[in-house]
C-alpha cells in the first residue's frame, strides 16, 4: 500500500481474506475492516465486456437463457464457451468491445444514440476469425471519414495496408484526404498463426458503375447521422459522400436543434428532414425513390401539331413515335415542336410526396401532369433542370408527364426526360438565382446570403431602405407554400409579404411580421411559416417594410411546398385547397361562426363542417348573456396566454360590476396588421338577468376609454377597441310558442267567422230612426 491506494495482485488465486485498515491522528485510531478474495473462472478465463455507458440495462443470453441483466460500463463475466446475445438500449453512442481476460479481442461493434442496440459474439477461443466492413467507401475531396471494422473471434492485432491509421481500442479506420479517384486498401486480421483478409475501395469524387453517388450536407453541424446499410452505424456532422446500391435505405438522424439534413444526387436535391417538434431528437426514416421513366426509357413523341387532349393521361397515343434521348428519329428534325409523354402509375399507399421532371436539351418547354400546365422553362445543355411537383398534382393510378418542347436553332433534336417519384418529408427548393430591389444595395450582404446559410452573426442580406424586396427565380417554376427562416438576432419592427410573380402579374401569397415569425418558432432559432398555394410561379419576392431606420436582416431562408389537395365542388365553394376555411352564419339561435374547412384525407382532401364555434343566443333561466367583440393591438398569443388574458379581466373587474368567474372567451383570431399583430375576441359574460344591462351599460361606458385602460393595465404600445356589445336576457321559447300558436289560432277563428258570415249574406244591417231607435231591416 502505498499514497493511500491498495494494490491487488489478481494473477494469483487468493481465498476470501479479511483484511484490516487502521489510521491514527492526534492520538485517535480509526479502524475498518473488509474483504477481499481473488477467485478463477471455473469455464477457464473471464470474459471482459466494455462499453460507453453505465446507466443503461444490459441484458446478456445464452440460447434463451438469461443470464445477466443489469448496468456497468466495464465487467469481467464468468461464461462457458458458447454464442451469446447481448440486448439494451441508450439515448448515448456507444462502442462494444468484448474481450478475454489476456485483452483478446472477441468481437467489436457500435451502436449509434436511439438505435437498436442488439447483436451476437462468441468466446470461443479457437473460433474463425471474421471481420466485416463496407466494401465501397465514398468520400468528397478534401474531407475524412471513419469506419469501423466489427470482427467476431480471437483478434489481437488489424492493420491496413496501403497504410490507414487504425485505433487499436475502437477498431476505427480513419480515412484522410483522399486523391481524386479510387485507391483498394486491404485489412487483415489475425491472432497468432489464424488470419484473414478483405479488400475495400475509396472511391473520392464517383462511384461504381451501377450505383449511385449521394451526397449528404447537414446545414450546420447540430446534427448527426449515419447510411447504416451502406457505410456502417458510425455517425458523422458533416457533408460526406455516399455510393448505393438500388434505390432505399436507412437513414439514421440524431439532433439537438431543428438542423436540416440534405441529401442529393446529380446535382438535384431529392430529399430532406428536420424536426418539426422540440421534442424529437432521433429519427430513423426510410428514404425511397422510383424512377419510372429515365432518360433511356423509350417515351411516345409527336413533331408537329398533335390532338387535342394530348397531355391527358387517358389519351391514346396511337400512332406516336418512340424514342428517348439521343434516339428521336431523323424524320422529327425538321420539326419546330414536338410533344412528348412520360406515363406513370401511382400508388396511393406508397408514401409518394413528390413526382421530380428532370430536362435536359435546348429549347423552352411547357411540362404538364395530366394536362395541367406547370408552366415554361428555359433548357440549357450544360445541365438539366428539375421541376418538382407536389404529388396533388396526381392522382393513385395512371398520370403522364406531357412536355411540349419549342426547339432552339440546332438542326438535331437536343432533348432528354426523366421522372422520379419519392418520399421526402421536406424537398428544399433551391435552383434559381437571388436578386433585390431596393434603393441602397448593401455591398457587404447580398441576396444570395439570404438563401445560403444558417450563420445568423454573418452572412445574411441586409436592407436599410423601405420598401425594399428580395426576390429568388427559379430555374424553373415552381409551387412554394412553406418558408423556413432563421431569426435575426437584430430584428426590429418590419412586415414581411411573400409574393408569387409571374411576368407582370404579382399575387400576394402571405403576410408577416417579426413578431408572427417569432411565434412560430418552435422553440429552436428558426421558425416554418406555411400558406395556402398550389400554383407554380418562377419567381417569388419577399417584400420587407419598416417604419423604422433600422436594418433588417434576412438569412437562412429555404423554401418547401406541401402537397395541397383540392376538396370536391361543395356548398358553392370550388377549387379550394386544404388549408382554406370559410366561416358562415349559425344556425337560427345560435351566435357566432360556422367553419367549412379544407382538410386532408388520405391521398385528397374532403370538407369538414364544424360548429364548434356555434354558442346558443338564449342564456339559462335567471341569466343573461353579454356577448361583445373586441380588438386588442400589439398581443401576440404569447403575450395572450403569458400576461394579457389575466390582466385583461383584472381591468374589467376593476371597472366593471363583472366578476372573473363572469368572463369566458368563446374563440379568438390574430392577425398580422402590418408591423404589429391584433387579436379579435369575441367574448361572453354570463350575469344575473338583473345585471345584464347594468354589464352592457359598463361595457358601452368603458368604450371611449378602452385603448386607455388596456394601456395602463397591460403597459405602453398595448391597445384595442370594443367593436360591438349584444345583450342577450333569458327568452322562455315555449311559452311564447304556446302564446303565438294560440294568437294565431284565435285570429285565425275570428278571420274565418267573419269570412263565413259575409260569404253567406246573413249579416244583418241596422237603421237608426229619427227617435233614436234602431230597427232591422229585413
Amino acid at each position: 500500500m502505498s499514497s493511500s491506494v491498495i494494490n491487488i495482485d489478481t494473477s494469483k488465486i487468493l481465498p476470501k481474506t479479511v483484511f484490516t485498515i487502521t489510521a491514527t491522528e492526534n492520538g485517535q485510531t480509526i479502524t475498518c475492516t473488509f474483504e477481499i478474495e481473488v477467485y478463477g473462472c471455473k469455464y477457464g478465463s473471464f470474459t471482459r465486456i466494455q462499453k460507453d455507458t453505465s446507466d443503461d440495462d444490459f441484458r446478456l443470453y445464452l440460447d434463451s437463457e438469461l443470464l445477466y441483466n443489469g448496468t456497468f460500463s466495464d465487467k469481467y463475466f464468468c461464461l462457458p464457451r458458447g454464442t451469446f446475445r447481448y440486448a439494451s438500449q441508450s439515448n448515448k453512442a456507444n462502442y462494444l468491445i468484448v474481450t478475454d481476460e489476456d485483452g483478446g479481442r472477441l468481437h467489436t461493434n457500435y451502436f449509434a444514440a436511439y438505435s437498436k442496440f442488439e447483436g451476437t459474439f462468441s468466446n470461443v477461443l479457437d473460433a474463425p476469425i471474421a471481420i466485416s466492413f463496407p466494401s465501397v467507401v465514398s468520400l468528397l475531396p478534401n474531407s475524412y471519414k471513419t469506419f469501423l471494422i466489427s470482427t467476431s473471434g480471437l483478434v489481437s492485432s488489424v492493420k491496413v495496408e496501403p497504410g490507414l491509421l487504425v485505433d487499436a481500442m475502437k477498431y476505427t479506420v480513419l480515412i484522410n484526404m483522399p486523391s481524386i479517384g479510387t485507391t483498394t486498401y486491404t485489412i487483415t486480421a489475425s491472432h497468432g498463426s489464424q488470419s484473414t483478409q478483405k479488400n475495400f475501395t475509396v472511391y473520392c469524387g464517383s462511384c461504381p458503375k451501377d450505383t449511385t453517388l449521394v451526397t449528404a450536407i447537414p446545414d450546420n453541424r447540430y446534427v448527426l447521422y449515419s447510411l447504416p446499410e451502406v457505410e456502417g452505424p458510425i455517425t458523422t456532422d458533416m457533408a460526406q459522400s455516399f455510393c448505393l446500391t438500388g434505390s432505399s435505405f436507412t437513414l439514421n438522424y440524431q439532433s439537438t436543434k431543428d438542423t436540416p439534413l440534405v441529401l442529393s444526387k446529380d446535382g438535384h436535391v431529392f430529399y430532406e428532414y428536420y424536426p418539426t417538434t422540440n421534442d424529437v431528437s432521433h429519427a430513423d426514416l426510410r428514404v425511397e425513390w422510383r424512377t419510372p421513366v429515365a432518360f433511356t426509357t423509350p417515351i411516345p413523341f409527336f413533331a408537329g401539331s398533335p390532338s387535342k387532349n394530348w397531355n391527358q393521361p387517358n389519351f391514346d397515343a396511337k400512332g406516336w413515335q418512340q424514342g428517348s434521348e439521343g434516339n428521336w428519329g431523323a424524320s422529327a428534325s425538321a420539326a419546330s415542336s414536338l410533344f412528348f409523354r412520360a406515363p406513370f402509375t401511382l400508388d396511393a399507399e406508397a408514401g409518394v410526396t413528390n413526382v421530380i421532371v428532370f430536362l435536359r436539351g435546348e429549347g423552352s418547354v411547357e411540362v404538364f401532369i395530366n394536362g395541367v400546365s406547370f408552366g415554361l422553362t428555359i433548357l440549357r445543355t450544360a445541365n438539366s433542370t428539375s421541376v418538382v411537383i407536389p404529388v396533388s398534382y396526381a392522382v393513385p393510378g395512371n398520370n403522364v408527364v406531357g412536355v411540349r418542347l419549342a426547339r432552339s436553332v440546332s438542326s438535331t433534336i437536343v432533348f432528354g426526360m426523366s421522372v422520379e417519384l419519392n418520399n421526402a418529408p421536406f424537398l428544399r427548393l433551391k435552383e434559381g438565382m437571388a436578386s433585390e430591389i431596393q434603393a441602397e444595395p448593401s455591398k457587404n450582404h447580398k441576396p444570395a446570403d439570404a438563401f445560403g446559410s444558417d450563420d445568423i452573426y454573418s452572412v445574411y442580406w441586409e436592407t436599410r431602405s423601405y420598401p425594399a424586396e428580395l426576390i429568388f427565380t427559379f430555374d424553373a417554376p415552381q409551387v412554394v407554400n412553406k418558408v423556413r427562416l432563421m431569426h435575426g438576432i437584430f430584428w426590429r419592427t418590419f412586415s414581411l409579404t411573400l409574393v408569387g410573380v409571374s411576368g407582370s402579374e404579382r399575387v400576394e401569397l402571405a403576410k408577416w411580421n417579426k413578431d408572427a415569425i417569432l411565434e412560430a418558432s418552435i422553440g429552436f432559432d428558426s421558425s416554418t411559416l406555411s400558406f395556402v398555394n398550389n400554383r407554380p410561379f418562377p419567381a417569388y419576392h419577399f417584400v420587407v417594410e419598416s417604419s423604422g431606420t433600422d436594418g433588417t436582416q434576412l438569412t437562412g431562408i429555404r423554401m418547401y411546398h406541401d402537397a395541397q389537395f383540392t376538396c370536391p365542388k361543395k356548398w358553392g365553394y370550388k377549387n379550394a385547397l386544404e388549408g382554406t376555411t370559410f366561416f358562415k352564419r349559425c344556425p337560427l339561435g345560435y351566435t357566432g361562426r360556422r367553419a367549412r374547412s379544407c382538410v386532408h384525407q388520405g391521398m385528397g382532401a374532403q370538407w369538414e363542417d364544424s360548429k364548434a364555434q356555434c354558442f346558443s343566443t338564449n342564456p339559462p333561466k335567471g341569466s343573461a348573456y353579454v356577448d361583445w367583440e373586441f380588438t386588442l393591438t400589439s398581443v401576440t398569443r404569447s403575450v395572450w396566454e403569458e400576461k394579457a388574458r389575466d390582466a385583461f379581466i383584472a381591468m374589467l373587474t376593476e371597472n366593471t360590476y363583472l366578476r372573473t368567474g363572469d368572463v369566458s372567451f368563446l374563440y379568438m383570431d390574430f392577425v398580422v396588421d402590418g408591423e404589429r399583430m391584433l387579436v379579435k375576441v369575441f367574448a361572453r359574460c354570463t350575469v344575473m338577468s338583473l345585471m345584464g344591462r347594468v354589464i352592457e351599460y359598463n361595457l358601452d361606458d368603458i368604450t371611449p376609454k378602452f385603448a386607455e385602460l388596456v394601456a395602463a393595465k397591460l403597459g405602453a404600445g398595448y391597445g384595442g377597441s370594443i367593436d360591438k356589445v349584444t345583450l342577450r336576457p333569458y327568452v322562455n321559447w315555449a311559452m311564447v310558442i304556446i302564446v303565438s300558436v294560440v294568437v294565431v289560432v284565435v285570429a285565425a277563428a275570428i278571420g274565418g267567422y267573419i269570412y263565413v258570415r259575409n260569404k253567406s249574406g246573413s249579416v244583418k244591417s241596422l237603421h237608426k230612426r229619427a227617435n233614436n231607435d234602431e230597427t232591422l231591416l229585413v
